[in-house]
């Protein structure tokens, strides 16, 4: 949880299939506006690598990018 943060935008990205929009890719996906501290991805593929990132977002805009690989 990040003080002040109204809302955070998450990106999950399965690595396999380079980063494709979600509309392209069912396994990647775009959250935007989420407003609770945790998240499901229920679209791992078993064996797959995937990275994530998210921003905190609030009225005077997003952070700068956190992540990492799983």
């Amino acid at each position: 949880m990040v003080p002040d943060a109204d809302a955070y935008d998450l990106r999950v990205n399965n690595e396999r299939d380079g980063w494709t929009p979600p509309e392209l890719s069912p396994l990647d996906a775009i959250v935007d506006g989420y407003r609770d501290t945790r998240y499901v991805f229920d679209r791992v593929v078993s064996g797959d690598p995937y990275g994530w990132w998210i921003h905190a977002v609030n009225g005077a805009g997003a952070s700068p990018a956190t992540g990492g690989r799983w």
